[in-house]
């Protein structure tokens, strides 16, 4: 019997060292180590005695570098990098080109970097080299490209459709209650820019029947020069023209320069998305009435945010969620057939009076 029970004794006390060993149960109602908090904690941040943090590589892939807009983006880039201690960079063509874009991408890809960001001068161009990056394990986060079908989220500062109509509002609280447009985009392959025409269209078939647009399509201004040049041919061709709207960031300027050299500051009201330091003087002099922006430096930093989540994070992405960036503290996220995009809150109305508070 005593040696009965020194065998049960021992078998006991081997069974409580194994069990000793045996890795702990999670609890569903903890937060994964690594994780952080958005709305709270610095991106970057770990909980003390957690896993640390992944430091990422992101490569952020523009239109085109080196124009104003992109490099306030890459302004964003930098702040994030101060921010987490992560590689961020900017790399992609000097001019609109969609295959060298699709080339920058590829090189991405054998970099083996940890997420793009991408803001894509065609997105059915890029969409091939899109899939092969999330084949690769890329996060892959888009901007300006509601219907991409290969990303993980497209982010768009605010509805683009609801940004279109608000362009035909302002112009008939600033021109009166008829006349004839005009609509420019960078390329009419640049979704977007088409959202925000379209949208804008729409706004006056339902609302404005005493205006209409001068032209039958959009016009297409990719630079400032080309801007300049196919603005002065419409104006030559369709006289009656008495307003402008420009959807990429050179358009309006481009528009006021020709309002200036022909001093049509009474007959001609020009607005639509520009930087503020790019229509500072046009809307100083009153050849631009009114620009209308986002921040493209706090979208790129609510891209990599959404990143950080998807990595270091829970992956969970909800509507209602604070990014901890200015513009996206109150998301909307929207499920869609191909995709799912990510709101933010973040336009802004800038005329002379208010240009004064900006400074990019």
């Amino acid at each position: 019997m005593k040696k009965f029970l020194a065998l049960l004794l021992a078998a006991v006390m081997l069974t409580a060292v194994f069990a000793g060993c045996k890795p702990a149960e999670k609890d569903p109602g903890t937060t994964d180590p690594g994780t952080t908090d958005p709305g709270t904690t610095d991106p970057g941040t770990t909980d003390p005695g957690t896993t640390e943090r992944k430091k990422l590589t992101i490569v952020n892939v523009p239109k085109r570098k080196g124009s104003d807009w992109f490099n306030r983006m890459d302004y964003g880039n930098q702040l994030w990098a101060e921010k987490t201690g992560d590689d961020v960079t900017q790399q992609g063509p000097n001019a609109m080109d969609p295959v060298a874009q699709v080339q920058n991408l590829e090189d991405c890809i054998a970099a083996g970097v940890d997420v793009v960001t991408v803001v894509p001068s065609s997105p059915e161009a890029v969409e091939p080299v899109l899939k092969k990056a999330m084949e690769a394990g890329i996060v892959v986060l888009t901007h300006e490209a509601e219907n991409q079908q290969n990303c993980d989220y497209d982010l768009e500062a605010f509805d683009n459709t609801a940004y279109g109509a608000h362009f035909m509002d302002n112009l008939v609280t600033l021109a009166g209650d008829s006349g004839e447009y005009v609509l420019m985009v960078a390329q009419l392959t640049h979704a977007t820019h088409r959202v925000w025409s379209e949208g804008a269209v729409e706004q006056n078939k339902a609302k404005y029947p005493n205006w209409k647009m001068a032209t039958p399509d959009f016009l297409e201004g990719p630079s400032a020069e080309e801007g300049q040049k196919k603005f002065e041919e419409a104006l030559n061709k369709y006289p009656n023209i008495t307003a402008f709207i420009g959807c990429d960031s050179s358009n309006p300027p481009s528009a006021a320069a020709v309002v200036e050299s022909k001093n049509l500051y009474d007959k001609v009201t020009v607005m639509g998305t520009s930087m503020p330091n790019q229509s500072r003087k046009y809307l100083e002099s009153g050849a631009i009435k009114q620009i209308s922006f986002w921040d493209p430096g706090m979208a790129q930093m609510a891209m990599c945010a959404v990143a950080d989540i998807m990595i270091n994070g829970d992956g969970v992405i909800e509507t209602g969620m604070d990014l901890g960036v200015e513009g996206y503290n109150n998301i909307t996220v929207k499920e869609t057939d191909i995709n799912t995009v990510i709101y933010g809150n973040a336009w802004v109305d800038c005329d002379k009076d208010s240009v004064g508070e900006y400074n990019f």
